[in-house]
């Protein structure tokens, strides 16, 4: 009886510290990432215009969007729930059609960009391009965005993590498709 006291007490003081962390995470988070691609930045300007070239979770997203699953038939299985399975794989394919919309453009030194649907609905990045010299490139992407409700917090602090994976990523590709390595 005492281990099961002593479990309890373990169990909610660790229930005490989550709540108390998600209440004090910040709700609103803010990302730079940058990259130096070796071309010329008019040419990083031009390519950059197309997002959904570039931009790691845009071009899953375009893929995504073209799968209709209204015409996938699942296996039958022995005893597994594959009617569950059906409407996760929906569920996640809805959340990956995401629509990239050119909001602004300053020839040749910011793109910005909006994010419609997915996990990060509402998200308006900034694509800062500068001159370095005339064979280098200092590409920046920003963004701010602020969540709501009593998760906002810990989805701020998740959001961001996965944004800064997705602008690295984003950004070696832009490096690539402007002729770097």
């Amino acid at each position: 009886m005492n281990k099961l006291v002593k479990l309890l007490v373990i169990v909610l003081v660790i229930v005490v510290v989550a709540l108390v962390v998600l209440l004090v995470l910040p709700k609103k988070y803010e990302l730079e990432v940058s990259a130096e691609i070796p071309a010329n930045s008019v040419l990083v300007y031009n390519v950059a215009q197309n997002v959904k070239m570039w931009n790691a979770m845009g071009m899953m997203g375009g893929s995504m969007g073209q799968v209709d699953l209204s015409q996938v038939k699942l296996p039958d299985t022995q005893g597994l729930p594959t009617d569950k399975l059906g409407s996760v794989v929906k569920g996640v394919s809805g959340a990956m059609q995401m629509k990239f919309t050119v909001t602004k453009t300053e020839f040749p030194a910011l793109i910005a960009y909006k994010i419609e649907g997915g996990p990060m609905d509402g998200v308006e990045p900034q694509v800062s391009i500068a001159k370095v010299s005339d064979a280098a490139t200092k590409v920046t992407i920003r963004e701010s965005f602020e969540y709501k409700g009593f998760l906002g917090g810990a989805k701020a602090f998740l959001a961001k993590r996965a944004s800064r994976i997705n602008h690295e990523k984003s950004l070696e590709i832009l490096k690539r498709m402007c002729g770097g390595k």
